[in-house]
């Protein structure tokens, strides 16, 4: 697992090695070893993003060819640096989100401001969990897929509830809390 934080969160509530450089990401990605986490603090996180996307599938060709299964997940907080829905995303960012899970990279991306976060990742998103949001902007891509009695669900949810949403199927989940 590799995550892109533009804050320490990560590190502070798992505990995990964090780096603050491409150079050890891709030490990371050389290693095959199963079970190992990483996190990575940004500097310009949308060129780094790049980077670690072009990495992540070059790591990955085994699967594709079908002389690995082990699998890879990037972790993206704060996805609207590396993915604002003002600009397109860079051409690898583009290619893991229309074809990582060809490669066995699945990814997560986390925002508080769906409003701000590319809809090529939005759209390709097989699961989506949404959470209230407080700026009306960020209500639209929420009504815009789940329609207004989605939109009106998720508005009534209790405090650290999300509604999870996959396919056709929806499920209140509780946010786990330490």
């Amino acid at each position: 697992m590799v995550v892109l934080s533009p804050t320490l969160d990560w590190r502070d509530d798992t505990g995990w090695p964090t780096v603050y450089g491409l150079r050890d990401v891709a030490g990371y990605l050389q290693d095959r070893r199963p079970g190992r986490h990483l996190i990575m603090v940004p500097g310009d996180y949308r060129a780094e993003a790049e980077t670690v996307a072009r990495w992540c599938m070059e790591a990955q060709k085994p699967f594709l060819e079908g002389r690995s299964t082990s699998r890879l997940l990037l972790v993206l907080e704060e996805a609207s640096e590396a993915l604002p829905s003002s600009r397109p995303p860079g051409r690898w960012l583009k290619a893991l989100i229309a074809r990582g899970r060809h490669y066995g990279v699945d990814m997560i991306a986390i925002s508080q401001r769906p409003s701000q976060v590319h809809p090529d990742m939005r759209s390709n998103s097989g699961l989506r969990v949404y959470y209230k949001v407080n700026d009306h902007v960020d209500w639209k891509p929420i009504a815009d897929h789940l329609g207004p009695a989605g939109e009106s669900r998720v508005r009534t949810l209790p405090e650290f509830h999300g509604l999870a949403c996959w396919g056709s199927e929806q499920r209140v989940i509780k946010a786990p809390l330490r």
